[in-house]
């Protein structure tokens, strides 16, 4: 399994947007890619602009068709002509914990 965590720090005016298109993003990548087998969004408690996603497919290369496919390229343009994002840090990790599956759909 290959693991992507994506943290976000969202400009405060914008996070109500910000988290509605995120939860639709996630539902459309569940929904339409076969090998992303999770996608988990959570909000900081501590800090309401800080975002997390806890992305997990089936190999590396799923993650690729995730970056190229059209609902990815279309929440990044959104994301970026709508000046949401302050802050991104990009994790990409292999799952060593627990081997096989990722969890349920």
């Amino acid at each position: 399994m290959f693991v992507n965590i994506a943290i976000y720090r969202i400009q405060p005016q914008h996070l109500e947007a910000f988290r509605m298109r995120m939860v639709l993003h996630a539902e459309l990548c569940l929904r339409e890619e076969e090998n992303c087998v999770r996608f988990d969004v959570g909000q900081s408690q501590e800090d309401p602009s800080v975002f997390v996603m806890y992305e997990v497919f089936r190999a590396p290369e799923d993650f690729q068709i995730h970056i190229d496919s059209a609902h990815t390229r279309d929440f990044v343009k959104i994301r970026d002509d709508n000046g949401w994002l302050a802050e991104r840090k990009l994790y990409k990790l292999d799952q060593i914990f627990p081997i096989g599956e990722a969890g349920a759909r």
